[in-house]
């Protein structure tokens, strides 16, 4: 949160992090603050930190398609497999007469 006259409020404050190594963070009195801008914000706060995070496993789209096309439809009827196309003559289970 930051306090100004309107005439002085800023469009964006920057803060530069490509100088940022591992384990290392920015707090707010980083960013170069506007002549006429009070912070009313804690100075100390963290804005950016660069830190590791274990591997995380992702389910790969392959195996999600692959449990949909096992699965039944509602009516007990076998679902089509994703991507295929009904056989010719199918219908939809309503004879039309």
């Amino acid at each position: 949160e930051i306090e100004s006259l309107p005439k002085d409020l800023p469009e964006t404050l920057v803060c530069n992090v490509a100088d940022m190594q591992l384990n290392t963070v920015k707090h707010l009195s980083d960013i170069k603050i506007p002549a006429g801008v009070k912070v009313l914000d804690d100075l100390n706060k963290t804005i950016a930190s660069v830190r590791t995070v274990k591997e995380e496993v992702v389910a790969t789209p392959a195996a999600a398609t692959t449990e949909a096309a096992a699965a039944p439809a509602a009516d007990g009827a076998a679902a089509p497999a994703a991507g295929v196309a009904p056989a010719a003559g199918a219908t939809d289970g309503k004879d039309k007469k």
